[in-house]
């Protein structure tokens, strides 16, 4: 078998082919695991924060936050979910694109960009900063809240001006190309959209189904193993902390309910696993 390219891992889920695609990893500085973490998690107290770090630790070595997009091929469909960094971030950043291209797919050949929501890791690569799309083919898809929350007047006006600045120059420009949706969606055969709020307000996930075969990708419903044994812990990008608690759970236990392969965003690559009951809480097992 010839060797997968690095940050590239192949998976089908009966007639879908799959790619997940590591767009970085951020890197973590000797011995600062627990540091990292408590800025994440910055209303835990450290002498709480350390067991659940070392816990963390024993089983996957890191507490790197990895960044793992996925590409669907449904039918002749070219279906991206979510558009990274994009380049120019820094060298280690926003390799999404160079890493399709290696595959031997350009942008153009995206026909559908599943925006999960509205966080900078998932929506600077959509276009550059004069506005001009990235995947200028596709039909972009994202959770009606989810769009009016961060295009709203109100909420550009709450931010620091380097951040609205990229709203306006990267996200808005996709909106001729924007179809919303507000219910679970199937929007190819066998990729549904389904709502999974609290880490934004119009926060998504997805679910592949083909020939019985079954993939949950759960997105920013977690973001750290060490959650998996504090559901209720909130990290600082959760906007809506109790509603994103509460998704958890229910996402968390039906993914052990119906023992679903899932991805996890920020898990270590490739984020395929399978979670299961441990404790008061879950486990993961990952998949490679």
């Amino acid at each position: 078998m010839s060797e997968q390219p690095r940050g590239v891992y192949p998976i089908k889920v009966g007639q879908l082919e799959c790619l997940i695609i590591s767009d970085m990893q951020l890197p973590v500085e000797p011995g600062a695991d627990l540091e990292q973490v408590g800025r994440i998690f910055s209303t835990v107290p450290l002498e709480d924060l350390k067991p659940a770090v070392d816990w963390q630790m024993q089983r996957v070595d890191t507490t790197k936050l990895f960044f793992n997009c996925m590409l669907i091929k449904s039918g002749e469909r070219h279906i991206l979910v979510d558009a990274g960094y994009g380049p120019g971030v820094r060298d280690d950043l926003g390799l999404l694109l160079p890493r399709l291209a290696e595959q031997g797919i350009a942008a153009e050949q995206i026909d559908t960009l599943v925006l999960t929501h509205g966080h900078g890791d998932h929506f600077l690569g959509l276009a550059n900063d004069d506005g001009d799309l990235t995947f200028p083919k596709a039909r972009h898809i994202m959770w009606k809240s989810e769009w009016e929350h961060w295009t709203a007047k109100s909420t550009l006006a709450e931010m620091a001006d380097d951040r609205a600045d990229r709203i306006v120059k990267r996200l808005l420009p996709i909106q001729s190309k924007l179809t919303l949706v507000d219910e679970e969606t199937e929007i190819a055969p066998g990729v549904t959209v389904m709502s999974l709020p609290g880490h934004t307000p119009g926060h998504i996930g997805l679910m592949l189904e083909s020939e019985g075969e079954r993939l949950l990708n759960l997105l920013d419903s977690v973001h750290y193993i060490l959650q998996l044994q504090h559901l209720d812990w909130p990290p600082l990008m959760d906007s809506l902390p109790e509603q994103a608690s509460a998704t958890r759970k229910m996402i968390l236990q039906r993914a052990v309910d119906e023992d679903l392969l899932t991805l996890v965003f920020h898990f270590p690559f490739p984020g395929l696993g399978k979670f299961v009951a441990e404790g008061e809480g879950y486990g993961w097992k990952p998949l490679a």
